[in-house]
């Protein structure tokens, strides 16, 4: 055989066996997503692209390795979708635009959500954060450019920088329901130039703090009081650990060292990790559900209910002890939780309708479901940050929603 035909062999076999790692790197992605990564299955994923079990180690040796390189995959192409941004044009609006266009309406098959970040191990967790933190600096430097040259209003870089990757997260979630097409992503464009609102220099202000709203009464000197107080207070840790880490890369011995307890007090209230979840699941959508019944009943122009919504939510997830975000695995839901999920959703909807209606919001409807991802975000950033104030970041994420990033002047 000569040398060349050689060669040739070898490139075809390369390009095949580079096709087949995309396909089942698109087929991973989806399934942690979808599903979290605890439940990333290697007999699903090669059955799915059409491989055996033992074939599919040929392309990762492990599931851990598979996992990894979805994440891999995920900033490594951010970082070139930011890198073609920044060519496109000198105008932050014009990077911004492409980037989101890009990102939204792209061919590829969507990334992983960087949700279980904590399950991999050192040092690939720090190489992905490293490339993750110079793609947050890009689009702070995006931002802070923009500013300098008075093209954007005076916001904050950084989070103006994760509400739009927060953005971008939510949708990969929310689009398994619904279609993007160029109309959604050109409105979602504009609604993060230019704001939700009608009158993009209208204040908005919440009155509500939500830590007097999620308050509840305890007796000192009941039992049954303090054991639900106690309860609680582990539902509220528990929820905090799985918003920043992830509920696949969270245990019961992480959720043990952060109250300061053994194993075994937690089994003392739940029977495994799963019973612990769903309560958590049902605490926070009570939360949920009272943060819309309050809103709903706030006098006045539908954009301020709407507002109101999202600002309490900005404030919950900035608490010690936050509600539980929807996140990557949000299909494990129990047809229950689904269900008040829906209901929940069609509340917030009639105040967005509401918004649309009486002329206070200029965005569409399918447009301010994607707003969710306002708040996607929060529970990692914040973790390192004890110095935000949750009021204040609510604040700045409302007039970043309300009247978009695009200097009027």
């Amino acid at each position: 055989m000569s040398k060349n035909i050689q060669k040739t062999k070898q490139s075809v076999f390369s390009k095949k066996r580079t096709v087949k790692r995309i396909e089942i790197l698109d087929t991973a992605a989806c399934q942690m997503n979808e599903f979290g990564t605890t439940t990333v299955s290697i007999n699903g994923i090669a059955q799915s692209v059409g491989l055996s079990r033992n074939a599919l180690y040929y392309y990762f040796k492990d599931r851990m390795e598979l996992i990894t390189a979805c994440y891999e995959r995920s900033v490594s192409v951010l970082a070139v979708e930011l890198e073609e941004a920044m060519q496109i044009s000198d105008k932050a609006t014009g990077q911004i635009s492409f980037f989101l266009r890009q990102k939204l309406l792209s061919d590829q098959q969507e990334q992983a959500i960087l949700s279980d970040l904590d399950s991999v191990p050192e040092p690939r967790k720090s190489e992905i954060l490293t490339i993750y933190y110079a793609n947050v600096a890009k689009l702070e430097l995006i931002i802070q450019q923009g500013i300098d040259t008075n093209e954007l209003k005076n916001v904050d870089p950084a989070i103006t920088a994760q509400i739009l990757l927060g953005l971008l997260s939510w949708t990969q979630l929310w689009k398994k329901w619904h279609e993007i097409n160029e109309n959604i992503v050109e409105a979602t464009i504009q609604t993060l130039l230019k704001g939700v609102c009608a009158d993009r220099d209208r204040p908005f202000s919440c009155h509500i703090n939500v830590q007097n709203l999620f308050g509840r009464q305890i007796n000192l000197f009941d039992s049954a009081s303090l054991g639900e107080a106690k309860r609680l207070q582990l539902l509220g840790e528990a929820a905090l650990l799985f918003n920043q880490r992830g509920i696949g890369s969270t245990s019961l011995d992480d959720i043990a060292d952060r109250i300061g307890a053994t194993k075994g007090s937690i089994y003392h209230y739940f029977k495994d990790k799963q019973s612990l979840v769903d309560a958590c699941y049902e605490n926070s959508f009570e939360q949920y559900e009272l943060i819309a019944k309050t809103a709903q009943e706030i006098k006045g122009p539908g954009a301020h209910r709407f507002l109101t919504i999202l600002h309490l939510n900005c404030q919950a997830q900035a608490l010690p002890t936050p509600p539980l975000i929807v996140q990557a695995g949000i299909l494990n839901l129990s047809k229950d939780y689904i269900e008040r999920s829906l209901k929940l959703a069609k509340i917030v909807d009639t105040i967005k309708i509401d918004a649309l209606n009486d002329g206070s919001c200029r965005a569409d409807l399918t447009t301010l479901q994607l707003t969710a991802g306002l708040i996607f975000w929060i529970p990692k950033w914040i973790k390192d940050k004890p110095e935000i104030d949750g009021l204040q970041l609510a604040d700045a994420i409302c007039q970043i929603t309300s009247g978009g990033i695009v200097n009027t002047n």
